[in-house]
Formats: C-alpha cells, sequence, structure tokens
C-alpha cells in the first residue's frame, strides 16, 4: 500500500533538468534521422554521431535531487497531520550516480567490443580500391591471417569508418536511452515524439504521391533514377521497414493510454486517436510500393487487433469511446478514403502486387533476388570466417554476381547489398562479429522473458512490432538504413526499461 502511494507521488514530480535534456537531444536525434535522406549520407551520419555523443555525454553527469524533485521525508508509522503532531516534512536531498547503470548493462560492453573488433579490421586490409578514369578495381595486399580484415576504400564511397560511425551511433544511443531515463515519463514521451514525427511522414509521403512521380524525392528537382522513393526516403523498402517501427509505436501507445483510461475508469479513451494514427501510417506503407513491408505489417495489425480483443475479453470491461468521437474518426477515416480513391494513381500499386500474387507469372525482382542469394551464399563460404570488413560487401560482390550473367549484365548492374541482412552481416564481420551480435541479442530476449512481456500489453505489441523489420531483414535490407537501425534498436531498448520501470 505504501509503495503504491509512493508511486503515485512520485509520478506527478517534474523530470530533473538534465533527464529533459537528454530526452530533448534524444527526440531531436530520431527526428533528423528519416528527414536527412534516411541518413544515408556522410554529413548525415556524422550529424547522427554529433546527436549520439552529446546524448551520451548528458546521460552521464551526475544528477543531484532535491527541493520539488524529490518526495519530502516522512516520519515512519501513522501519519499524524502536521497541525497536530508539529512535524514539518524534511525535503530530502540526493545524488544519482549514471556510471553504475551503464557499467551493469551487457549490450555497453557488447558493443564497445564490436566497434574494437571493427577498428581490428580496419587495420588489417587485405584489398585496396583503385581506379583510373573509366573503371576500378581491388588490388590484393599482405594481411596479418589470423586477424579480421577488411577492405580499404574512400570515404565518399562508402568504406569501414562510415559504418562505424553508424554503428556508434546507435551504440551511444541506446546506452543514452537506458540510462538517462529514470522515469516513464520520459519513455512515454519519446514514444510520443517517434509516433507524431513519423506520422507526419507517413501523410507528407501521401502527398508528394498526389504531386510528384514515385523517382523524385520530396521537393528535389533531380530524379533518383528507376529507384522508387518515398517521402524522404531514397529506397521504398526502407520507408517501409520504417513506417513498420513507426506504426507498432502508435500500436504500443494506443495500448498504454488505454490501460491508464481503464484504471481511471474513464468514460473515454484517447487511444482511439493513436488507432487512427496507426491506419494513416498503414496507407502511407501500402504507397511505398514495399510489397514485402505491406504484408508484415498488415499481420502485425491483425495479431494486434487480436490482442486487444483478448485483453478487453480478460478484463470484462475497458475505457469506452464517446460515440460522438466515434462517429467523428469513423468520418475522417472515410473522408480520408475516399479523397485517396478519387486523386491518387493506385495503378503503381496494383503492379506492384498483382505481381506477387500471380505466381504463374514470373516475378522478374524474386528471381533476380534469388540468383543473388545464391552468390551471397558462395560469398560466405569463401569469406564468413574473418569477414571482408564492414560496409565492404558491395565491393567482393561483383566477383561473385558475374557467375550469373542475368542479373550481372556485363558489369552494369551494380549491387550494393544483397537484399538479405542476415546474409550479408556475417560476410562483412565474419564469425566474431556475428556471435557478437548474436550474444545482445540472445540477453535482450532473455531479459525480455525473465520480465514476462506477455502480461504487459503494451511492450508486447512494441516487441512484436520489432520483430517485423527481422522478417523483412531475410528478403531486404532493412538494417543498412541508419534511420532504421537507430529507430529499432532505441525501440528494442525502450521496450525492455519500459517493463522494467513497470514491474519494479
Amino acid at each position: 500500500m505504501l509503495l503504491h502511494r509512493f508511486r503515485a507521488e512520485r509520478k506527478h514530480l517534474p523530470l530533473h533538468p538534465l533527464e529533459k535534456a537528454v530526452l530533448t537531444v534524444v527526440a531531436l536525434h530520431l527526428c533528423f534521422l528519416p528527414w536527412a535522406i534516411g541518413t544515408m549520407h556522410a554529413w548525415s551520419q556524422v550529424t547522427s554521431l554529433v546527436f549520439a555523443t552529446i546524448g551520451f555525454g548528458l546521460a552521464l553527469i551526475p544528477r543531484t535531487y532535491s527541493g520539488g524533485y524529490v518526495l519530502p521525508v516522512r516520519p515512519p508509522g501513522p501519519q499524524v497531520p502536521p497541525q497536530v503532531s508539529g512535524f514539518r516534512p524534511q525535503v530530502s536531498v540526493f545524488r544519482l550516480t549514471m556510471w553504475p547503470r551503464l557499467l551493469r548493462f551487457p549490450i555497453f560492453w557488447i558493443g564497445l567490443a564490436l566497434l574494437g573488433y571493427i577498428t581490428v579490421q580496419g587495420f588489417n586490409p587485405s584489398w585496396i580500391w583503385e581506379r583510373n578514369a573509366t573503371t576500378w578495381w581491388l588490388r590484393r595486399v599482405d594481411d596479418i591471417p589470423w586477424l579480421p580484415t577488411s577492405i580499404d576504400t574512400p570515404w565518399e564511397r562508402f568504406n569501414l569508418w562510415r559504418q562505424f560511425v553508424i554503428y556508434a551511433s546507435a551504440w551511444l544511443t541506446v546506452g543514452t536511452v537506458w540510462v538517462g531515463f529514470t522515469r516513464r515519463r520520459s519513455l512515454e514521451i519519446l514514444l510520443l515524439v517517434i509516433a507524431l514525427n513519423g506520422t507526419l511522414q507517413a501523410f507528407t509521403g501521401l502527398v508528394f504521391r498526389l504531386f510528384r512521380p514515385a523517382y523524385y524525392l520530396l521537393w528535389s528537382r533531380d530524379p533518383y533514377g528507376e529507384v522508387t522513393t518515398f517521402a524522404s526516403f531514397i529506397y521504398k523498402n526502407h520507408a517501409g521497414a520504417w513506417l513498420a517501427l513507426i506504426a507498432a509505436t502508435l500500436i504500443t501507445l494506443a495500448a498504454l493510454f488505454w490501460q491508464r483510461d481503464l484504471k481511471k475508469m474513464a468514460r473515454s479513451s484517447s487511444s482511439t486517436l493513436f488507432l487512427v494514427g496507426a491506419v494513416v501510417v498503414f496507407t502511407a506503407e501500402g504507397y511505398t510500393y514495399s510489397r514485402g513491408g505491406t504484408i508484415i505489417l498488415a499481420g502485425y495489425l491483425l495479431l494486434a487487433s487480436v490482442a486487444f480483443v483478448a485483453q478487453r475479453l480478460r478484463l470484462g470491461r475497458g475505457a469506452a469511446t464517446h460515440p460522438a468521437v466515434a462517429w467523428i474518426v469513423g468520418l475522417l477515416v472515410l473522408a480520408c478514403l475516399g479523397y485517396a480513391a478519387r486523386n491518387i494513381d493506385f495503378r503503381g500499386f496494383e503492379r506492384r502486387f498483382v505481381s506477387l500474387l500471380a505466381f504463374g507469372q514470373e516475378d522478374v525482382s524474386r528471381g533476380q533476388r534469388e540468383l543473388a542469394y545464391l552468390a551471397g551464399w558462395q560469398y560466405l563460404r569463401d569469406h564468413g570466417l574473418r569477414g571482408v570488413g564492414a560496409g565492404g560487401f558491395r565491393y567482393l560482390f561483383p566477383e561473385y554476381i558475374k557467375r550469373f550473367p542475368e542479373i550481372y549484365n556485363g558489369g552494369h548492374l551494380f549491387w550494393e547489398h544483397a537484399h538479405n541482412d542476415w546474409l550479408e552481416t556475417p560476410i562483412e564481420l565474419g564469425v566474431a562479429g556475428s556471435l557478437l551480435i548474436l550474444s545482445g541479442g540472445i540477453w535482450w530476449i532473455s531479459r525480455l522473458f525473465r520480465l514476462r512481456p506477455w502480461r504487459h500489453l503494451p511492450s508486447l505489441l512494441l516487441t512484436a512490432g520489432l520483430s517485423q523489420t527481422l522478417l523483412h531483414a531475410i528478403f531486404d535490407f532493412p538494417f543498412q538504413s541508419p534511420a532504421v537501425l537507430v529507430t529499432w534498436l532505441t525501440l528494442a531498448a525502450l521496450s525492455l526499461h519500459l517493463l522494467e520501470l513497470d514491474v519494479k
């Protein structure tokens, strides 16, 4: 009873100024990632690292709690009014050191080891990239044979150190979220910012679908060739994977607000607004023309609906939605659908999905990827032990693609990725690097299951939403987008941290 009252009172305390600063930096960082062209260029990747470093530094500053940021100290035993006992509550002062929690965080050490491993790769190259006026090639050089290796390539063309910057940014951001956020309110605000930013991105993409061809990027005057773009993402499947994470965030917020309204026995629930946002994001997902992302997101939304219904039936009651709100929301959704049906060109959407459903016809994209997978497995067999260096997959892949003339096209078709992150990552990082990533995943899953997420609907829905990207990575490369990678890892840390704060 006393613990329950302590939590209720602490809930109304303001956030510490340093926690507000950390929250602001992390929120700005996560909002920046998608709008900076998916953080696919060197300037945006360095900017992301700057954001991550500032947030990490702020998170580690010790915090002194006093005054209005702490609860007054009360005497033990029955509470007697001050006017009777003469007691005046004293304000406690305590100092919170952030380093101990960071040092007990296994992901911190795993990430540090991975960055050290990549550094060893970078200083032990086996190939050097060279070029003349018309072409480029790799020159074999001596290396230390028992150490992981890499390909020495220019920064501007993408190399190991660019990938190092991306991984370092993700590592620092996860550490910031884990250490810098001590209040449930901070996690909820960050989820809300991610959801609002994602909904704006989805709406922007839909608007530009009405007025610009699919190969233009927002207001850019230069078309991106035949690559389909969406909003500020160059590659449609990166946009699809990122929007799927946004939809999962909106569903998680809907569950959080629904449970809160349920405890308050409120007559209506604000969770409906987040569900409408999820519908908007799902519509945008379809118009990214990412077939795999759309199908996976549709399955996730179906499972989330089943989870909501099961929870409602288990509890037997819930916060109702006022009829007027339901009618207004329904009319808005119908108006949006009607406007879309009247103005959006459905032919592109239809072309993408008819080829997938017509199994009797040849799907060119699927056939090319199958051949690329075969080339990738041969690549893994030859270089999977030491790896070819973080970010180096694309430079040796032509040696394997040329065995398949259908997708080599005489060297004119350059494959930057294998369209399978589960295959590409071990090729780049080798056995040791892959085991480091695997150990981090095993720790996260084991910690999650010890906290029993099935008893906490928001964390369960967010965890299920994260699994979408893992499925998508089987037939595409969503984790090669820094915007997707950093957002995914941040949400993974949030799902576990939110569960810990609710359980304790």
